[in-house]
């Protein structure tokens, strides 16, 4: 159960998501996460049905540590054309839903990474006007 707890914690590093987050959205303590993400608590059959919810994960998963973590990937796909928005939402099982679910947390890290070099550009830009 250890190295699925380990897969849960890189899981949910890997998007961003913080123990204060879990613990502010669910309305417990940060302490109250803490353990159970180190197995000092396990999961209950209320808490493991939110983590799904919230998280995609399997609950399942949550309870036993046999299966697959996620019980799917969602990846919004978002292609603009002159200002026309066309969202796609994809939800794929197994190990290609978890790559899926790799390179959306990937192409956020990248847009961010966009985002603060347009502004570095913009700062460069009008101190030498």
């Amino acid at each position: 159960m250890e190295d699925n707890l380990k897969k849960l914690r890189k899981y949910l590093e890997t998007h961003g998501i913080t123990q204060e987050q879990i613990a502010k959205e669910f309305g417990v303590t940060k302490s109250a996460i803490n353990q159970l993400l180190t197995g000092k608590r396990p999961f209950g059959k209320q808490s493991a049905k939110r983590w799904s919810e919230r998280f995609g994960l399997s609950v399942a998963w949550l309870l036993t540590g046999e299966g697959d973590m996620l019980k799917t990937a969602n990846i919004a796909i978002d292609h603009s054309v002159a200002g026309n928005n066309n969202n796609v939402a994809v939800q794929t099982p197994g190990l290609i839903g978890k790559a899926l679910d790799e390179i959306a947390a990937q192409r956020k890290l990248v847009e961010r990474l966009v985002t603060m070099l347009e502004k570095v550009v913009e700062q460069l830009t009008s101190r030498k006007e």
